[in-house]
């Protein structure tokens, strides 16, 4: 099984005024005590769309698996605050199913604006696979899937599809530019 390792920063507002729209964006603020692997949730708004949870990790644990810097998967501090996400980007012949992350942003995009998001990604110490083609997707609408499918999207903001996201011990930017249609 592999990890990837997530820590969404920003979700901005206008090239020029940089607001972040993306609530709880370094998983710091828990709802309730994380206990164990799956429960993303724990960091609200966060969800997972389908049926696999991104997994949450945490500063204040005593939970080996979901603890940061060291956990089941290695060694990774968090990008900034107390926390970040793990979601399973790639596995060899689909042996473990992708997970993915969804939240709400705090405002409405306006159309026509061009907005910018950027997210950090970093590979887990004990992933045998690295993934390439990662992406964001934004809609007026929240994703659910009542399976473990991979879903695609006609909206997503991707990285260059030769960039393969290997690296370890720190966290990698991936940005793009997203012109608003509204909602």
């Amino acid at each position: 099984k592999n990890i990837l390792l997530a820590s969404i920063v920003l979700v901005s507002g206008s090239i020029f005024a940089q607001t972040n729209l993306v609530e709880n964006p370094h998983f710091k603020q828990t709802e309730k005590k994380v206990k164990g692997k799956g429960q993303i949730t724990a960091a609200a708004p966060w969800t997972s769309p389908t049926l696999v949870q991104a997994d949450l990790y945490v500063t204040k644990t005593k939970v080996y698996d979901i603890s940061i810097p060291d956990n089941s998967y290695g060694e990774e501090k968090p990008m900034e605050k107390e926390g970040y996400a793990g979601i399973v980007g790639y596995s060899y012949k689909n042996k473990a199913p992708r997970s993915y992350l969804q939240t709400k942003l705090s405002n409405k995009l306006e159309a026509g604006k061009e907005y910018c998001v950027t997210y950090h990604v970093s590979l887990a110490d004990l992933s045998k696979y690295a993934c390439n083609y990662m992406g964001v997707a934004l809609s007026d609408k929240a994703m659910t899937a009542n399976n473990s499918d991979v879903l695609s999207f006609d909206n997503a903001i991707v990285s260059r599809r030769l960039t393969v996201y290997e690296q370890q011990f720190y966290w990698i930017p991936i940005c793009g530019v997203y012109k608003a249609m509204g909602g």
